[in-house]
């Protein structure tokens, strides 16, 4: 009898093994497919407002990054201005732009600030750079979460290299930006992230080493001329579906449980 008994909690605790092996896959699916489900939304609601109305939210973003220029503080000191989180802010949300890094296939939402709640789900515009419109003497850096059990994130843009191509979609606007420079710098280090009157700059930052998180990796890129769209294959695609993960682990699981059920039995 106690043999069986303990047969019966090893049996429980392979299952309680398998299940934690397999959650984050399937939590990095549902966060994938909730990001794909959150892009969708916001290119729906786009499409929703007028071109007028588009134009006009446009230029009250442009007007707020030639602002930004007159400002002398240094940036560590920098507050974001009053009417930051009604930009790009289309019918209240908080979704201000998309991007789209096709070489590691990842397309995510960006939001205002960088709350430690938007880094969980999404990527965060960091208040005091220029809000990710373009044009000459802007620099939108954009922050992301890597190495989360729960959603890959930026995880992978550590692959990016010179001269690829990511992409920023802002109201029905695609701004595509070539990466021009790539740079490891300490947290407090800002001096890559300072705008240049003569350039339209976007910079993809994350924490590195992996797992370590001492410094920052700052992926820059400048506006090119937009190119033709790249294939875009929707990020689920490159994640085993849970249902997949399941059947894989579930069925050795079953298939122990069930030889040990018989085991018992016969006796």
């Amino acid at each position: 009898m106690f043999k069986d008994k303990v047969n019966v909690v090893l049996v429980i605790f392979l299952i309680l093994g398998i299940s934690l092996l397999a959650y984050p896959s399937i939590a990095d699916y549902w966060n994938a497919s909730r990001s794909t489900k959150v892009v969708e939304d916001y290119q729906d609601r786009v499409k929703s407002y007028s071109k007028d109305r588009l134009d006009k939210e446009y230029e009250k973003a442009q007007a707020y990054n030639k602002e930004l220029l007159t400002r002398k503080h240094s940036l560590e000191h920098i507050k974001p201005m009053d009417n930051y989180k009604n930009l790009l802010s289309l019918g209240g949300s908080d979704i201000m732009a998309t991007v789209y890094i096709p070489s590691i296939n990842v397309r995510l939402p960006v939001y205002h600030g960088t709350e430690e709640s938007v880094l969980t789900s999404g990527l965060g515009h960091i208040d005091w750079s220029s809000l990710p419109v373009g044009g000459k003497g802007t620099h939108a850096a954009i922050t992301g979460h890597r190495g989360l059990v729960s959603a890959r994130l930026f995880t992978d843009i550590d692959q990016l290299e010179i001269g690829d191509i990511f992409k920023i979609y802002v109201l029905d606007r695609e701004l595509d930006y070539k990466v021009d420079q790539i740079t490891v710098v300490e947290p407090q280090d800002t001096k890559d992230l300072l705008i240049n009157p003569k350039k339209d700059y976007v910079t993809l930052i994350t924490c590195t080493p992996y797992g370590i998180n001492t410094h920052r990796l700052l992926v820059r890129g400048e506006r090119i001329e937009s190119l033709e769209d790249l294939s875009y294959l929707s990020s689920e695609a490159v994640r085993i579906k849970p249902i997949t993960v399941a059947a894989i682990m579930i069925i050795p699981a079953s298939i122990i449980y069930a030889l040990v059920s018989l085991k018992l039995n016969k006796r």
